[in-house]
């Protein structure tokens, strides 16, 4: 994670509906550090109801995150970002838990309902499509590229807005406006969380960090506190009045991908077991079918396998496609 803080003298704030229609370009990146992405044509609000989520948003490439590559995604109105299923979870807490498969910029009893006010959009963008958009891809790219030390373009990006949001049950004026953009390019990863230090009033003891399955999980220090908005003004100081943070996570790796690793013969390696040494196990052959699969085997101790150890697989098929 790297936090990226500079000073700017323009306050770009908030954006209200009513520059929807605005269809500018305008540079976002400056001097090593990424403000909020403005608003362009084809924004998609999210309900506004108590512990909800988006519809679904698909990503036609696929997002490498985890063991797994995500095909869709969810806005959830409590801060995150949901793989695979909407989540309708308010208390936020440490990762690793339960809900794994989860990017959260700012995870919190967030409510928009009723009078409240505040409000969440996002849009989703493939490289291609619009070359305004492809230009914001390229920006937030570049950033991502000097930021980590290395080369990355990215094909498909997604950026949601939480917008002068508040807490639960929405009894007090303070609000919250942050941003969760996620970016891949197939093959890498990236979630870039924005925060301006004085559009964050309040904390909520939130979770701010990123969980997808196993040991592949990471807690900001601030998550849990109660200061937690304060990530918004790292660094900051009185001579510096608008001030932009980033935290950058590198979600995908080489063992969330299960890249395979070549060991040479000189290292410790296994070879294929010789039939002679199953002589006596009896041996099964899977039917010539297109697209089959063995009879079941069952396994007598069970199988962990899974993000916990609570799920433990008792049968187990052979499929002809390997």
């Amino acid at each position: 994670v790297i936090h990226m803080q500079a000073k700017d003298e323009r306050k770009m704030g908030v954006f209200s509906r009513s520059f929807i229609l605005l269809f500018v370009y305008v540079p976002v990146c400056f001097a090593g550090f990424i403000q909020f992405l403005q608003e362009t044509p084809g924004q998609v609000f999210v309900p506004e109801v108590d512990d909800g989520a988006s519809a679904e948003i698909q990503i036609p490439a696929g997002f490498p995150f985890g063991l797994l590559s995500q095909y869709s995604v969810y806005v959830g109105t409590n801060g995150y970002f949901s793989f695979g299923r909407p989540v309708a979870i308010h208390s936020p807490s440490l990762f690793p838990n339960t809900f794994n498969y989860l990017v959260a910029p700012f995870w919190a009893d967030i409510d928009i309902t009723g009078d409240n006010g505040g409000e969440i959009y996002y849009q989703a963008h493939s490289r291609g499509n619009n070359s305004i958009f492809d230009e914001l891809l390229d920006e937030v790219s570049v950033f991502i590229s000097n930021s980590q030390q290395t080369v990355f373009s990215g094909s498909w990006m997604l950026v949601a807005t939480w917008d002068q949001v508040k807490a639960y049950p929405g009894d007090s004026m303070a609000t919250n406006t942050f941003q969760g953009t996620l970016v891949t390019n197939g093959e890498e990863s990236y979630a870039v969380f924005t925060y301006q230090c004085d559009l964050m009033e309040w904390s909520g003891r939130a979770t701010i960090g990123y969980y997808a399955d196993g040991d592949l999980y990471e807690n900001h220090p601030l998550t849990g506190s109660p200061n937690a908005n304060e990530i918004a003004c790292l660094g900051n100081s009185s001579s510096q009045p608008s001030q932009w943070t980033n935290v950058v996570y590198h979600v995908s790796s080489n063992a969330s991908r299960n890249d395979v690793q070549n060991i040479s013969d000189d290292g410790l390696y296994l070879s294929f077991i010789a039939a002679s040494d199953l002589s006596a196990v009896p041996k099964f052959y899977l039917p010539r079918a297109s697209g089959g699969h063995s009879e079941p085997t069952y396994i007598q101790v069970g199988f962990p396998f899974g993000n916990t150890t609570s799920v433990v697989h008792s049968v187990v098929y052979v499929g002809t496609n390997g």
